[in-house]
């Protein structure tokens, strides 16, 4: 009996491992190097850290292009550590206010200017009052997920709306006053809501403007409330390998 409980609690170590990792990711939209988006041009720097939730040091992936479609394989958690999540997205357009690769080059900046959300907060997508879409594959099969949107044109442009929809979840902010704020106010310049990945471990994000001009998005962070993205197969096939080394271990004694 002894034995066998040794062996379940080896499985049951393997399987936490595999299907509870509660993982988050942190995407910014930015200017991809050496090529030209509108507004200031040139390319935009990493966001590290936290936005409203996060630690000092997390990852941020960057989603970086020139004409607001583009995708990534294999995004990054915020430790680092690949996972087997990917993301496509298309928008009308990109802009970056400003460019803080080097050239320092300003178009009307963002009122984050100097604080340690700068980067995220330079650069974003652009849609119109029809739907742009960003999807993300990978994820954890009917998982549950809470998502961050943050969303701050260049300053002095208030009356801004963004619609979002997570998988039929909808949220959405009214710029009031968002973009000369330079800190995160719900429903301003960020919204939120948990939503679930369907069957087949997908989750698409679609934005549009609601009733303004120009809807924009810059960056995301999203929580795996239940579980996350799966490890690595090289990850997992390891620890496949010391659960049967301990199996045959068991078995000797």
């Amino acid at each position: 009996m002894k034995r066998n409980n040794t062996l379940a609690g080896i499985a049951a170590c393997f399987f936490l491992g595999v299907t509870a990792h509660a993982a988050s990711i942190n995407v910014q939209f930015g200017c991809q190097s050496g090529a030209s988006c509108n507004g200031a041009g040139g390319s935009t720097s990493a966001q590290t850290g936290a936005a409203v939730i996060g630690s000092a040091g997390d990852y941020w992936n960057m989603a970086a292009s020139q004409n607001g479609s583009g995708s990534l394989n294999s995004l990054l958690d915020t430790g680092g550590a690949a996972t087997s999540v990917g993301l496509t997205y298309s928008a009308a357009s990109q802009w970056n206010e400003h460019d803080t690769s080097g050239a320092n080059n300003y178009y009307n900046d963002t009122a984050f200017h100097g604080t340690p959300y700068e980067n995220l907060m330079a650069s974003y997508l652009v849609a119109g009052r029809g739907n742009s879409n960003v999807s993300l594959t990978g994820l954890t099969a009917g998982g549950e997920y809470s998502i961050y949107f943050y969303t701050q044109a260049n300053k002095n442009t208030n009356g801004r709306v963004v619609d979002f929809n997570a998988n039929g979840v909808t949220t959405s902010t009214t710029q009031v006053d968002a973009d000369n704020l330079n800190t995160f106010v719900l429903g301003q310049n960020y919204a939120f809501a948990d939503t679930f990945a369907d069957g087949s471990g997908n989750l698409t994000i679609t934005f549009n403007s609601g009733d303004s001009y120009e809807g924009d998005f810059n960056g995301f962070q999203l929580v795996g409330s239940d579980a996350a993205a799966a490890p690595e197969p090289s990850t997992a096939g390891l620890m496949l390998l010391a659960l049967g080394a301990g199996v045959r271990f068991l078995r000797r004694r």
